[in-house]
């Protein structure tokens, strides 16, 4: 993620010359700050009002910046932890699977296929399954069936924890296909999943995002929130106990 700053006056922290276009910076110039990576980047006005920005964290570009296998532009910070080929990605695939069986002891026994798609493909498949995400904005994975053909699809381009995040909730629905397909509670449906995927991210050492998950607002945040809480009082085998009910 990219924090855009108000215009500001040179300082010491800063070059000179715009970190985009290497003109001399003006009296007044945007600063951002990329919270991964902590890289700062001092740009003269003209370039922050470039139209081409980084598709994962909306900095401006400049000219011959990288892009996804999928043609989207992307700065070189987020490129570094993006995932764009599918044997990386199925190496992830394959260790969320390790990591739910290890922890949580859910086994999937009809393993569905794995797929990367486009950024328009998802889209694409966004509006045939007339799926949206909790709070909006564009797909970034789902579970399919269709027939006896089971996958879990996932956006090309994610961020390597973030797609670790999404193939683990993906892969608690393709759990719950199998052990309470007659669930029809909606906040107990996607709360589980986001519990696998909160699960999976202590087990990777990413108690940063397991934290915003806790704290997030709106509808996924509350269907969180209530997993853990059932699994405080209960453990792992309460959650399962519950999911299981009809």
């Amino acid at each position: 993620m990219i924090e855009a700053a108000d215009q500001v006056h040179h300082t010491s922290k800063d070059s000179r010359f715009c970190n985009l276009c290497g003109e001399a910076l003006g009296a007044t110039y945007q600063v951002y700050e990329h919270a991964g990576s902590g890289r700062r980047l001092a740009i003269c006005n003209a370039c922050a009002n470039r139209k081409v920005v980084c598709t994962s964290c909306g900095a401006p570009l400049a000219d011959g910046h990288a892009q996804l296998s999928d043609g989207r532009p992307i700065c070189s910070s987020c490129r570094t932890s993006a995932v764009d080929d599918v044997l990386t990605a199925r190496r992830l695939y394959e260790q969320v699977i390790g990591v739910v069986d290890r922890e949580l002891g859910l086994r999937v026994h009809r393993r569905p296929g794995f797929g990367l798609y486009s950024h328009g493909d998802m889209q694409r498949l966004q509006a045939a399954l007339s799926q949206s995400p909790g709070g909006g904005g564009h797909l970034l994975g789902v579970y399919t069936k269709l027939g006896s053909q089971r996958e879990i699809a996932v956006e090309t381009g994610l961020p390597r924890l973030l797609m670790i995040k999404v193939i683990a909730h993906e892969y608690g629905h393709a759990w719950q296909g199998e052990n309470c397909p007659f669930l029809t509670d909606v906040q107990l449906l996607e709360g589980f999943c986001e519990w696998v995927a909160y699960k999976v991210m202590g087990a990777v050492g990413a108690e940063a995002v397991q934290t915003r998950q806790l704290m997030a607002q709106g509808f996924y945040g509350n269907a969180l929130r209530r997993i853990v809480a059932l699994e405080v009082e209960g453990g792992i085998e309460a959650v399962l106990h519950t999911v299981r009910s009809p």
